[in-house]
């Protein structure tokens, strides 16, 4: 991989479906090479989703200081950012 050459990485937005995109156990794999602040999952399932994907708690399960953002949207500063990696799962 090219961990080195992508540098230092606060919000890493990573799919987790594993359709067309790695899986929740490639995503966790890459994130903890990775090593980012925050951890932003995408393509999962969602309501109305006619593509069978798993739902994101396939990869949250298991995971530390996952926290569930009641919004679509979200602000970050390197000032709000948290000392430990977290996983928010942004409400679709």
């Amino acid at each position: 991989m090219q961990i080195k050459e992508i540098g230092g990485v606060d919000v890493l937005f990573i799919p987790v479906g594993g359709v067309f995109t790695i899986d929740a156990k490639g995503a966790t794999e890459v994130a903890n090479l990775i090593k980012p602040k925050i951890i932003i999952p995408m393509h999962y399932k969602t309501p109305g989703l006619q593509l069978g994907l798993p739902e994101a708690k396939e990869f949250t399960s298991g995971k530390p200081k996952v926290k569930e953002i009641k919004s679509s949207e979200v602000e970050i500063s390197k000032d709000t950012l948290p000392k430990e990696t977290e996983v928010w799962v942004l409400k679709i």
